[in-house]
């Protein structure tokens, strides 16, 4: 009798592993019901650019009931964006403005989307990270390679460089006399700025020219104007007799 319920355990056992694996190869064939999405690597809530905002953009494959949360790092739900809203088959954007579910900033950290679907009984959790920042860059340390230049096209010390390291990426800004006439492309925490002595195309006059560094990061915080580095360099240009 032993015997006899050992066996049907065994042969119980091979049944419920054979259906769980048809199942999960079933499911390996089920497309996904949401496709192309896009969401925000990094925002700040306080920047006042385009950047404030964190955007969730997904593509239902069907028509749905959604729920949409935002999770913070432990996956705790925080904010939920959206609660039983019916969607379209398409495209559909979610924003996330940096607030908690009880009308507080959220603080600085990485975060985390999940959405329900009601009519397919699934929750999806997207493996996307979210990095809220509103901690402006900072210029670490700015050094010129000379104190003085010529600007005037003999090719010898026509310009200056100044030597940068950031507190983090970012795209570097140089102003001279209060305007802008530096920003760079990419946006390294260590490089070096050129600068040829125009302003809006035109050559500052002779004397000395406060040039002052900051930058913008890639949440779109922009180092404050009292917190700008100040470098001092002195235009000079030569006359040579006939």
């Amino acid at each position: 009798m032993q015997r006899v319920l050992t066996t049907a355990t065994l042969v119980g056992l091979l049944v419920a592993t054979a259906a769980a694996f048809a199942i999960t190869e079933r499911l390996k064939l089920v497309k996904s019901p949401i496709t192309g999405t896009h969401i925000s690597a990094v925002f700040s809530p306080t920047c006042g650019c385009t950047r404030k905002r964190a955007n969730i953009s997904v593509r239902f494959r069907h028509r749905d009931v959604v729920t949409v949360s935002i999770l913070d790092s432990k996956l705790k739900p925080l904010r939920t964006l959206v609660a039983g809203q019916s969607v379209p088959r398409g495209r559909s954007v979610f924003r996330w403005e940096g607030l908690t579910d009880f009308g507080d900033r959220a603080p600085e950290g990485t975060y985390r989307v999940e959405i329900h679907l009601e009519r397919q009984h699934r929750t999806i959790l997207f493996p996307d990270r979210i990095r809220l920042d509103t901690t402006a860059p900072q210029v670490i340390d700015a050094t010129p390679n000379r104190t003085q230049f010529s600007p005037d096209g003999d090719h010898l010390a026509d310009s200056v460089s100044i030597h940068y390291v950031l507190s983090e990426p970012a795209h570097v800004i140089v102003y001279a006399n209060g305007q802008r006439v530096i920003r760079t492309h990419f946006h390294p925490t260590k490089g070096a700025v050129l600068w040829s002595g125009l302003v809006d195309g035109v050559p500052v006059p002779p004397g000395v020219v406060t040039l002052e560094l900051g930058a913008v990061d890639l949440a779109g915080n922009v180092t404050p104007a009292a917190e700008r580095t100040r470098v001092r360099v002195e235009i000079r240009y030569i006359t040579l007799a006939n």
